[in-house]
């Protein structure tokens, strides 16, 4: 299982890098997951309307439904924790997991630029792994390959993906 962090200010396209690289590895065969941190404070929003919803209010620690096609999984984080998920995507076969936000982990990174602010992200963080933005920068920081399109990104990414070993990192 590969996991790259998909790390970057406000606005700067992380969400939009994460869904083009979903679609370009789903048309591929590859299991695909995403985990993303709710940063904005607070809880995200669930249907409060549902028996499941209501489940998990009653003191249940994981609630989920499952459907004809799709299954939903309301829980604690203590229940749950970053370190569970992750060995849960691994036991059923996900083979790529776009993680955004948790820029503390130690993870392969993309770090989206858009300007030269985003030298002092850079530095800040661990791991990162490949530099995107839609333009050219005038400078390349430190030795980190660069790239202006999701395409050549996301193959380089995939020629990686036979050689990395999730086990090999820390998951806290």
């Amino acid at each position: 299982m590969y996991i790259i962090q998909v790390a970057g200010y406000k606005n700067s396209g992380k969400t939009t890098l994460m869904n083009y690289g979903v679609d370009y590895f789903s048309k591929r065969n590859y299991q695909v997951a995403t985990i993303k941190h709710h940063g904005h404070g607070g809880e995200p929003n669930y249907a409060e309307n549902t028996d499941s919803y209501q489940h998990f209010q009653n003191g249940a620690n994981l609630s989920t439904v499952i459907g004809e096609d799709t299954l939903s999984i309301i829980g604690k984080n203590k229940m749950l924790s970053f370190k569970a998920m992750l060995a849960l995507y691994q036991q059923i076969g996900i083979n790529i997991v776009f993680i955004e936000g948790y820029k503390h982990l130690n993870y392969p990174k993309i770090v989206l630029l858009r300007n030269s602010e985003g030298e002092q992200l850079v530095e800040s963080l661990s791991a990162v792994t490949y530099l995107f933005a839609k333009q050219p920068m005038e400078k390349n920081l430190l030795t980190i390959p660069f790239f202006t399109q999701y395409n050549a990104l996301f193959r380089k990414i995939e020629e990686e993906l036979a050689q990395f070993d999730y086990k090999n990192l820390p998951l806290d």
